[in-house]
């Protein structure tokens, strides 16, 4: 009902847009439009105006069809509400369509029905410069439209305001552990006191940035809030450090080109390199072991869904980076939750995947030693002596370096799709729900397609396959 009272109040101005774009248009009636859309409105797909498969070139495990499944609809089969036949209302009016000339202009203005965006030079506009950061491919995967829309393609971004965003709450707690945990390294956690943070705080929030947002009074009232949220989670650093074996030895690593850490490069075709850039937020180590911790707003859960379909590949991509600088072993990864958002929650977990070697577990959590069992890292031990795979946390050392191998491959097809002007929309999941380019995209405002997704559990062993054997 919704989609008709849509093509009611819109079908003159398709049509009017359709007259003036078309000087060869005759005899144009817009109830021609308007017989053709709402044939389109009951099947889903153009009669005789092909929009292509609904399958999209990103991943082809992860997009469910138009019907639920793997199969494109049988036109064939396919019954309008009213009893007839689909394919006969389509072929009544498809000669009248084409002999007006309204079959291109129909897949151009109704491009929601036309998916597949596809630049001519993608490889140009993509890669202007020979680095790229994890993030961008990231953003890719969630979307290759908005992936072209901003820092991918554009460029383009929201007007600046003296107020603060989301986004600013966690980066000035980001700013601020940075500098708290240089402290621990310099002076050692025992040092670090509620004063300490209460000061770097107050450095980093003394800039002309936050000077011009306190201004406001609900951001001014946000950063007196934010001040007390940064040093619950200093604290919650320094008790975990406390309780640990391994210790920080960088703090924001740069690598990529000219960088102190090397950068890992994938070919994107025609003989074209890039190259990675980016930052650790945290590299601690014990010997010969080292672990990622990287700081996080919001979700701070690590899904192997999401890994498998790319969204999430930052991680992985860090454990080989310094695996492969500095020639250690890799004993796991972890997010650590920024707690800005002012509530009364317990921040202590850290979401991401260990090795499951007890020496290890031990080295990273005293608690583990003591007792068996480890609420920071999510795991414990069986009564045989074995470590517990409930709660999926700990990995073995082949299923960790079969995560690394997966996250590297799919970065390395999202180059070839960006070398290929891969601009298509189709997002993942609910990567429209917060979209700052919604007013820009007709996604699902009269196609009702869906969104990609990943069907079925994804397991250690899904992503152990795929990246062993490279399916």
């Amino acid at each position: 009902a919704c989609q008709s009272q849509y093509l009611d109040r819109n079908v003159d101005r398709i049509a009017d847009g359709i007259a003036q774009t078309d000087e060869h248009v005759v005899e144009f009636q817009p109830a021609l439009v308007e017989r053709q859309l709402r044939f389109v409105q009951l099947d889903g797909v153009f009669g005789r105006i092909d929009s292509g498969d609904y399958r999209s070139p990103i991943h082809s495990l992860a997009v469910p069809c138009m019907n639920g499944d793997d199969r494109p609809r049988d036109r064939k089969r396919q019954r309008t509400a009213f009893g007839g036949d689909q394919t006969a209302v389509a072929d009544e009016f498809a000669d009248e369509i084409a002999a007006a000339g309204l079959a291109d202009e129909l897949k151009k203005f109704l491009c929601a029905y036309t998916p597949d965006i596809t630049l001519d030079n993608g490889r140009r506009l993509f890669f202007r410069s020979s680095a790229a950061s994890v993030t961008r491919i990231e953003e890719f995967y969630k979307c290759p439209f908005r992936h072209f829309l901003s820092k991918g393609g554009l460029m383009l971004k929201e007007r600046e305001e003296a107020r603060l965003k989301p986004t600013d709450l966690g980066s000035i707690i980001h700013d601020c552990l940075e500098k708290f945990v240089r402290f621990i390294m310099a002076h050692g956690a025992e040092s670090a006191d509620e004063s300490v943070m209460r000061r770097i705080f107050d450095g980093v929030t003394d800039g002309d940035r936050y000077k011009a947002v306190q201004r406001d009074r609900l951001s001014r009232h946000n950063l007196i809030r934010l001040r007390e949220e940064s040093v619950k989670t200093g604290m919650e650093i320094k008790a975990q450090l406390l309780d640990s074996e391994f210790f920080p030895v960088e703090c924001e690593a740069e690598f990529g080109p000219h960088a102190a850490f090397p950068a890992p490069s994938f070919n994107v075709g025609e003989g074209a390199e890039i190259r990675f850039r980016g930052k650790i937020d945290r590299i601690d180590r014990c010997r010969n072991k080292f672990i990622i911790i990287d700081y996080k707003r919001g979700q701070s859960v690590f899904k192997e869904k999401e890994l498998y379909a790319g969204v999430k590949l930052q991680l992985p991509v860090y454990l080989k980076v310094v695996r492969d600088a500095l020639g250690l072993e890799p004993a796991g990864f972890f997010y650590k939750k920024l707690s800005n958002d002012f509530v009364k929650s317990d921040f202590k977990e850290f979401g991401g995947r260990v090795v499951d070697d007890t020496e290890t577990l031990c080295e990273l959590d005293a608690a583990f030693r003591r007792s068996g069992a480890s609420s920071r890292l999510n795991v414990r031990l069986n009564k045989n002596g074995t470590v517990s795979r409930q709660s999926k946390t700990a990995l073995t050392r082949a299923q960790l370096d079969a995560y690394v191998n997966y996250a590297w491959r799919m970065i390395e097809q999202a180059g070839r799709e960006m070398a290929d002007g891969n601009a298509c929309q189709s997002p993942y999941e609910d990567a429209c729900e917060y979209c700052e380019f919604s007013a820009v995209c007709d996604f699902g405002d009269l196609s009702g397609r869906q969104v990609r997704c990943v069907n079925g559990a994804v397991t250690a062993e899904t992503l152990e396959n795929e990246g062993v054997n490279g399916q």
